[in-house]
This record gives structure tokens, sequence and C-alpha cells, in this order.
């Protein structure tokens, strides 16, 4: 069986692959929060855009290396406060996968990347739902949602583990994050989400299907509103 995060990656270049079959070619694109490159150039590769034209944008210095090692325009910023250094609507492609709920200054960015994206060009997000059914059972037993850290250590279910001083500072459910895109001007077009699960690798098979809103993870391809 595999692993949550596995299966996070899986589903979004799903989503990615979706766009490459309607037909989208992005000249260039920017991968936010792109870590160590990997999955910035799994990106490049669905739609075989030159390297030349292939950014990062990341906040720690090592990663930074690590992509432009790579061969990946990387940029070191704290998107809490800098601007993305790109001319208004020059980006066919942003994405953002497992990001926002690491920003505090969302609504900064989110105007941000309205203001690179060119207006046949795709933004395609992804994060973890506030609303997935483990939440739901941690709310029901007292206790707070995993996803969000109030503290250096969970106080959900899985309470007293690390949480690597608060990385997930946002938390957002399917309906929230869809009201915030279209609030800051974006068109969801098209939602994926991810499986049902229980614990770190327990899923229930097909449950999705049903009832998408109980998903652990979601993701959205958008497109600038006309």
């Amino acid at each position: 069986m595999k692993h949550y995060r596995e299966i996070d990656k899986i589903l979004f270049l799903k989503a990615l692959y979706f766009l490459k079959n309607k037909g989208f070619n992005p000249k260039n694109m920017v991968d936010i929060g792109c870590g160590d490159g990997h999955l910035t150039l799994k990106i490049k590769k669905v739609f075989n855009i030159p390297i030349n034209n292939v950014y990062g944008i990341e906040y720690d210095k090592n990663l930074v290396i690590s992509c432009k090692e790579k061969g990946i325009k990387c940029f070191l910023l704290d998107l809490n406060k800098d601007k993305i250094p790109f001319e208004d609507n020059s980006v066919d492609l942003i994405t953002a996968n497992q990001v926002l709920e690491h920003i505090f200054e969302i609504d900064d960015l989110l105007i941000e990347i309205k203001r690179i994206l060119s207006p046949n060009g795709y933004f395609v997000v992804s994060t973890p739902n506030l609303a997935a059914l483990h939440e739901r059972i941690s709310l029901l037993l007292g206790y707070n949602p995993s996803t969000w850290h109030t503290a250096k250590i969970q106080i959900g279910l899985r309470r007293g583990e690390p949480t690597n001083n608060r990385e997930h500072v946002n938390g957002f459910t399917i309906k929230g994050l869809k009201y915030l895109l279209e609030y800051y001007g974006f068109k969801p077009v098209k939602l994926f989400v991810g499986k049902v699960f229980i614990k770190d690798d327990l899923y229930i098979p097909f449950l999705e299907k049903i009832f998408p809103s109980l998903a652990l993870t979601q993701c959205w391809i958008c497109k600038v509103k006309k």
C-alpha cells in the first residue's frame, strides 16, 4: 500500500496529465515551493518544457542549490514578503504542490500568482483537506485537526508528534479553498481528490468517488477569470 505522500504526488501528476491530454502546451513554468526540484523535473517532463524555461521558488538555501544543480532556475524567496520576480501575464504554468498551507500571507501570494499567470495559462494547486475523514473524527473526539499545526507538537489524534516547528500555518477545506481562489480572481475548472485515509498508510478504497469531501488531499486546476 502506497504512503499518503506518494499518493499526493501521483494525484498532482494526474492533474497535469489531464491538462496535457486537453492539448495544453506551456512554454514556461514556475514551481512554487519546489523543494529539491525532483517533482519540478517531472512536471517539466509531462509538458516537455525546455529546461531554460523551468523556474522554481524556494525558501531553503540548500534546496535552491540542489535545484540549480539540476538545471532549474531557482529563486531564493520568502513568499510571506517577497514579490515573485516575473512580469505580468508572463507564465503559462504555475504549480504549487502542498505549499499554501505553509504560507502566512496567503492573500498576497494568490494576488502575485494571478498577476504573473498568462491569460491562457493554468495554476495547479494542491493542499491537505482540512475536512478529511480523519480530521472530522479528530474533532468529533475533541482533538485538533492534525493538518493545522497549532504548536510545535501535534495536539490531535497524533498528539505528541513533532510538527517541524509548525510547518502548516493554514488549513483549507475543499469548499473553502475553492471560494478563496474565486475571490482572488481564479476560475477553478477541475478538482482532483486523493484517497480517504484513516491513518498514514491505511485508506478506504473508492470512498473518495462517493464522498470527495472526505479525501485527504485536494488538487485544483485553475484559470484566470476573464
